[in-house]
């Protein structure tokens, strides 16, 4: 059977349509990789963490006052949170503390009543510690400390890698994240328009045959 004019151009359309609908549904994009940082997690959550792009460097836990080891800041910026247990206290209260055992400013946590919280961003590097003051009375008082560092805070340029955590460079190509080429749509798109014409001409050629 020979196919006219007019069926030829039907069969175009149809083609390029479902092509074209085909390439939509597929085209979306997919993600190739879920970020998130090794220590995630918030101090309202199950467990008391440091957030994605922070890297944790020390933990604290006790009973009583103390006042910590000193510790290595490497970023610009660091901040403590806190976890305590046993109801009210009496006194709860955090500094940080520079090198030379002098408070720094605008570093300070005072918290009777609230039994989570995380300081500002303190500013680094350096060498700190914490000053915990803690005192209850007939309360079983037990407080956990975290000490998170910005990691991830370098100046970097384009095409480098510093300030990037390397254990989450890749190290094999990942898979195409695009959906469907582009010219493959425009190439449907094409098929629709041409089928569409046919049928115009096609149309009109009936007609005028009349």
């Amino acid at each position: 059977m020979v196919l006219g004019r007019r069926e030829l151009s039907v069969v175009l359309l149809a083609f390029g349509g479902i092509i074209s609908v085909y390439m939509v549904l597929l085209a979306g994009p997919t993600s190739a990789q879920q970020g998130g940082g090794s220590s995630g997690g918030t101090t309202g959550g199950a467990q008391l963490s440091c957030s994605g792009n922070e890297r944790l460097v020390e933990t604290f836990t006790g009973t009583e006052s103390q006042i910590t080891p000193q510790f290595e800041i490497t970023g610009r910026e660091w901040n403590y949170a806190f976890r305590r247990t046993g109801g009210l206290v009496d006194v709860f209260q955090i500094e940080a503390l520079d090198e030379g055992g002098v408070s720094v400013p605008f570093s300070t946590i005072f918290s009777s009543a609230s039994e989570t919280g995380r300081s500002g961003p303190i500013e680094g590097p350096g060498t700190f510690s914490l000053d915990i003051d803690a005192d209850s009375t007939g309360s079983n008082l037990q407080y956990t400390v975290v000490v998170c560092d910005e990691a991830n805070q370098g100046t970097s340029t384009p095409g480098s890698t510093s300030g990037v955590i390397q254990a989450t460079i890749p190290q094999k190509p990942l898979p195409p994240t695009g959906g469907w080429p582009v010219y493959a749509l425009v190439a449907s798109s094409i098929f629709a328009g041409v089928g569409l014409l046919g049928i115009r001409i096609g149309i009109r050629r009936g007609q005028q045959g009349r």
